[in-house]
C-alpha cells in the first residue's frame, strides 16, 4: 500500500512546527511572536522544502531504496542538491518575482557560483526527512503484508489438519504397497515411491520458509517423473540443470509453480514442440527459463491467483532483487525467472 499523499503534509508540517516552536522558544527572551518574521520568501521557502521532500521522496527513494541500491541513492546526492537550488531559483527568482517584483537575492549574490554555494545543502533536510519516512513507511508496510502472509499461512495449516488423513497413516499405507509392488510391478512401485517422498516434502516444507535447493529439485524431478508414467511415451519435456548444487537454499513452492502451469495449460505430447524448463544456478542465484507451447482455441492469461502470490512473495522476500517476466507470442508462452539463493 502507497502513503497517502495527506500523510506527506502531515508529517512535512509537524516537523516544521516543531522546528518553529524550538526557534520561538530562544527568542521568547525578546518577544518575538510564533509567525512574527514570515515573510513571502520565507513562505516560499518552506514551500521549495516541500516540494524537495515530495521529488526525493517519488524519485531516488522509490527507484533505489526499493531495489536495495543505498549506494546508488548516496551517488544521487549531488543530483538532488542541484535540484534543489533549481527549484528555489525558479520559484523566487522567476515565478514571485514576476508576480510581485521582488527578488530575494541581490544582483550580485543571484551569480550562478553565489546561488549554487549558498543553497546547495539548505535542501539537504527535505532529502533526509524523504529518506527517512520512506525507509520507515516501506519496513512499515512489510511488516504489516508479512504478518499477513503469516496469519494465512496459519489459517491454511489448520484447515489442512482438520480435514486431512494423518500424514503417519498415508505414509504408511504408501509404503505398504510399495513393498506389495515391488518385485510384481516394479514400475507402479517406483511411482509410489516418488509419491511418498513428495507427499512428506510438501508437509515438511509447510512449515518453513527455506528449503535445500538439492530436495527441491528432487521434488521437481519426482514430478516430472510421475508424469512421464501417466504419459507414457507421449511426454516430450527438454528439463535440463546447470551448474553446482552444493548446500544452497531456496524459498520453496516458486519453481514447482510454473512447472505445474505448464502440465496444465501446455502441450505435452508434441514431440516438435517439446517443453523447455532450464535451470541454472551459481553460488547465489538461479535462473529458470521455461516455454511451452499452448492450444490457440485455449484463452490463456497472464496473470491468476498462483502467480499473483508468487509475485507478492518474491516481493516480500526479495524487494528489487528478482526478476521475472512472461511472455506469450505465437502461442508460444515463456517465463524467465531470476532470484537469490540463501547460503544454507
Amino acid at each position: 500500500m502507497k502513503i497517502p499523499f495527506y500523510y506527506h503534509f502531515i508529517i512535512f508540517s509537524g516537523i516544521w512546527l516543531l522546528y518553529k516552536l524550538g526557534d520561538w522558544s530562544m527568542q521568547t527572551s525578546i518577544g518575538a511572536g510564533l509567525f512574527e518574521d514570515e515573510g513571502l520568501f520565507s513562505w516560499s521557502y518552506q514551500l521549495t522544502l516541500f516540494l524537495m521532500y515530495l521529488l526525493h521522496y517519488y524519485g531516488p527513494c522509490r527507484w533505489f531504496l526499493t531495489r536495495g541500491k543505498l549506494l546508488w541513492l548516496v551517488l544521487s546526492l549531488p543530483a538532488s542538491m542541484l535540484c534543489f537550488v533549481l527549484l528555489r531559483y525558479g520559484i523566487d527568482e522567476v515565478i514571485i518575482y514576476k508576480l510581485s517584483g521582488q527578488h530575494n537575492y541581490y544582483d550580485e549574490a543571484r551569480q550562478w557560483q553565489h546561488y549554487l554555494s549558498d543553497n546547495a545543502g539548505r535542501g539537504l533536510s527535505s532529502i533526509f526527512q524523504s529518506t527517512v519516512v520512506f525507509a520507515l513507511w516501506t519496513n512499515f508496510q512489510k511488516q504489516k503484508e508479512m504478518k499477513a502472509l503469516e496469519i494465512a499461512r496459519q489459517e491454511a495449516e489448520l484447515k489442512v489438519m482438520r480435514h486431512q488423513i494423518s500424514p503417519h497413516f498415508l505414509f504408511n499405507t504408501l509404503n505398504l504397497w510399495y513393498s506389495k509392488w515391488q518385485e510384481k510391478q516394479p514400475e507402479i512401485a517406483q511411482n509410489v515411491l516418488q509419491l511418498s517422498e513428495m507427499l512428506r516434502y510438501s508437509l515438511e516444507q509447510s512449515r518453513t520458509d527455506r528449503a535445500l535447493l538439492k530436495d527441491e529439485l528432487h521434488f521437481l524431478e519426482n514430478f516430472i517423473q510421475l508424469h512421464r508414467s501417466r504419459f507414457e511415451d507421449r511426454l516430450f519435456i527438454n528439463f535440463h540443470i546447470e551448474g553446482v548444487v552444493s548446500d544452497q537454499a531456496i524459498t520453496p513452492a516458486i519453481l514447482i509453480h510454473f512447472l505445474e502451469n505448464i502440465f496444465k495449460h501446455g502441450l505435452l505430447d508434441k514431440p516438435d514442440r517439446p517443453v523447455v524448463f532450464q535451470i541454472q544456478i551459481s553460488s547465489d542465484t538461479l535462473s529458470l527459463y521455461s516455454s511451452n507451447h499452448i492450444d490457440p482455441a485455449e484463452h490463456y492469461g497472464y496473470s491468476g491467483i498462483g502467480y499473483e502470490n508468487i509475485q507478492k512473495r518474491l516481493d516480500l522476500l526479495f524487494p528489487g532483487q528478482y526478476t521475472l517476466t512472461r511472455t506469450l507470442e505465437n502461442h508460444i508462452f515463456s517465463t524467465t525467472l531470476k532470484m537469490p539463493l540463501y547460503a544454507a
